[in-house]
């Protein structure tokens, strides 16, 4: 579990899906691009104003912010499919 508390987490909100793996997020009151590591289609979790875990990207690609998690009433529920793993 120390992978998971040494990450960066950053508070956005979600706004919408652009396609499986990328999608609109407001962080701070600024859209962002952020990678989506989760191909589902997650219609339950992800609705405009869902609270959203980000991290800063792992890699250094297109997008500045990986989703981590959404909120779902009093949990996070886990979206980065390869963190599931640890």
């Amino acid at each position: 579990m120390t992978v998971l508390t040494n990450l960066v987490k950053i508070e956005g909100l979600f706004r919408e899906r652009i396609n499986r793996f990328l999608c609109h997020v407001e962080i701070q009151g600024k859209n962002n691009l952020a990678y989506l590591p989760n191909p589902g289609r997650l219609w339950e979790l992800l609705l405009p104003g869902t609270p959203l875990l980000l991290t800063t990207s792992r890699f250094k690609g297109k997008y500045p912010y990986t989703v981590f998690a959404a909120r779902k009433n009093a949990s996070w529920v886990i979206l980065d499919t390869q963190m599931t793993n640890l």
